[in-house]
């Protein structure tokens, strides 16, 4: 039976990779595959813990071997299964929003809403999306929608149905089905969910347009709680960097306050992901450098230590050519006004270097103001420019690969970058502590800091590198033992094992390094590079078309009773 559902899934799979009309079977036989591998899994799961258990229990050669296997495996599947030290996906977290439980029943009445038109009939997938479908209905020749629609709601119902009568059904259902003014913005009802959301701080006029609702008590309860949830305070120390002010936006609406004296910072509500990248941004962006400047930045990296070699004067002048320049600040812009570009170049000499856009848009505000659109332009490509920290961090790395430098330099190209992680790692942590969690097993197992990957990173790598060491020391002795001379092909072999073998280390690397760039192919790492990706891939494709056809004809052989299986049959 095994071998003949793994045939009839194979056929379907060949048969939709050449017809395109039967790919859905070809998807459907592939998720069913699934399904009997997972069960497989867990069988041959099941089975190894069986064995290692009979041989603990027997105390036969090799339990304390068993029993390490056993444990090693218990723990992965444990911390693995139920998502040990996983933190929320930030792709499903509703970062900036507090919830509380409100059935859609619950919701006020007024907020039921109403437009003329009926819902398109359709022959293939005649339901609604899976996103309205609770809220929205039809009665008496119109739509009826109960709470607010949001623009994921409009996208998914355009897309439904595309004619123009649709769409404006649709266009007028959005414009209607609304929140009240003050909490326009602010407010959002999940209906998957069925949970009343609220974003950021509720003042004492969004909560009492909320409570004038015609609402029963569950509504009102569900607003008395969110308002409580929204003016939580959440507090961290930190060590602000020097010249710290809390962004005007969250002072003025008292979202945020740093305490001097205690070295605190004290967040109100629920923390977006905008307000925390607007706390990070508190350090500097790397200015363009003219000739002279950037001659005095490599010398003062010079006087902390070595003078730069060859590779590392290439590797500086080829980061510096890399970054930003006024220039294509003002092609960006399109400035026609030449006294306003003439402005923007004599105050990036003189503005500040940290909230540039803001200052250079303010300073410009008096004379040459910049349109919404070009303001909006410089503010996207500032944003994307590397900070000094980033800067110079990038250019250490640089000069390394070009020769060794002293510790006074790498202190003084690194403290910036050290000063801005540890300031954005204070940062996340009062962005998650601020945080109302909604799923907090929506992270993947393996992801970065999880249990899972500590063990996979820390356990598992180090000792299948260990293995693998220590069987490498044993193939290459055996193989050179084995191999001899004797014709082309084996010679061939020979070569082409021995330049795998170093251009797989460090010692192929030093070995050719003299070989000029012209000539790079024939250094030993790209040859060996280029002998897997061709030569390799090559024999591999045949072997694996082989290997292909032979199990075919086998299978072909054991189902049409030609021939038999290796586990006999019956009459044996």
């Amino acid at each position: 039976m095994p071998l003949i559902i793994t045939a009839g899934v194979g056929f379907v799979l060949i048969v939709a990779s050449f017809i395109p009309a039967t790919i859905g079977w070809g998807e459907v036989a592939a998720v069913w595959f699934d399904i009997l591998a997972g069960v497989a899994f867990i069988l041959g799961g099941g089975n190894l813990l069986k064995v290692q258990l009979k041989k603990i229990s027997d105390q036969s050669a090799g339990w304390g071997y068993a029993l390490v296997t056993l444990i090693a495996f218990l723990t992965t599947l444990f911390v693995g299964l139920f998502k040990i030290g996983v933190p929320p996906a930030e792709n499903q977290e509703f970062f900036g929003q507090n919830f509380v439980e409100l059935p859609l029943d619950e919701l006020p009445e007024s907020q039921t809403f109403r437009v003329d038109g009926e819902i398109p009939w359709r022959e293939v997938e005649p339901e609604l999306p899976a996103s309205v479908r609770r809220q929205l209905s039809e009665e008496d020749g119109q739509l009826v929608f109960r709470g607010w629609i949001n623009g994921n709601q409009v996208t998914d119902l355009k897309e439904y149905n595309t004619t123009r009568a649709w769409y404006d059904t649709v266009d007028a259902l959005q414009e209607k089905a609304q929140p009240p003014g003050p909490v326009k913005t602010a407010v959002s009802y999940l209906a998957d969910h069925e949970a009343l959301a609220f974003k950021g701080v509720m003042s004492n006029d969004q909560k009492n347009e909320l409570l004038n609702m015609d609402g029963g008590e569950a509504w009102k309860s569900a607003i008395e709680e969110l308002d409580q949830e929204s003016h939580k305070t959440t507090e961290v120390e930190v060590t602000p960097p020097e010249g710290f002010e809390v962004p005007k936006s969250l002072t003025d609406s008292k979202a945020a306050e740093y305490n001097a004296s205690e070295k605190t910072l004290t967040f109100t509500g629920p923390m977006s992901t905008s307000q925390r990248n607007l706390l990070m941004k508190q350090f500097p962006v790397a200015l363009p450098m003219t000739d002279e400047q950037r001659t005095e930045f490599r010398k003062e990296i010079e006087s902390r230590g070595e003078p730069f070699t060859e590779k590392q004067v290439e590797a500086f002048n080829k980061v510096m050519d890399g970054l930003w320049t006024v220039d294509q600040l003002i092609e960006l812009l399109n400035l026609d006004d030449d006294e306003q570009e003439q402005q923007i170049r004599d105050n990036l000499e003189q503005v500040p270097a940290k909230n540039l856009a803001e200052k250079l848009t303010e300073d410009l505000k008096e004379d040459n103001p910049l349109t919404a659109e070009q303001a909006k332009a410089l503010g996207n490509f500032l944003e994307t420019q590397p900070t000094v920290g980033e800067r110079n961090e990038t250019i250490y790395f640089a000069l390394l690969r070009g020769g060794p430098l002293s510790a006074d330099q790498k202190q003084f190209l690194l403290s910036d970058i050290q000063a801005e992680v540890a300031w954005n790692a204070q940062i996340v942590r009062l962005f998650e502590q601020a945080h109302q969690v909604k799923y907090p097993w929506s992270g993947g197992f393996n992801d970065q800091g999880t249990a899972f990957w500590w063990i996979y990173e820390y356990l598992f790598k180090p000792l299948t590198a260990t293995m693998f060491s220590l069987l490498a020391f044993y193939v290459a002795s055996a193989a050179f033992r084995a191999f001899r001379a004797k014709n082309v092909e084996a010679t061939l072999l020979l070569g082409t094992a021995f330049i795998i073998l170093l251009g797989r280390t460090y010692v192929g690397v030093w070995l050719t390094d003299w070989v000029p760039d012209s000539l790079s192919g024939l250094r030993i790492e790209n040859l060996a590079v280029y002998i897997m990706q061709v030569f390799n891939t090559a024999g591999n494709r045949a072997i694996m078309i082989g290997i292909a056809l032979g199990i075919a004809s086998t299978s072909l052989k054991v189902l049409l009773g030609i021939d038999r299986s290796y586990l006999g049959s019956q009459e044996d």
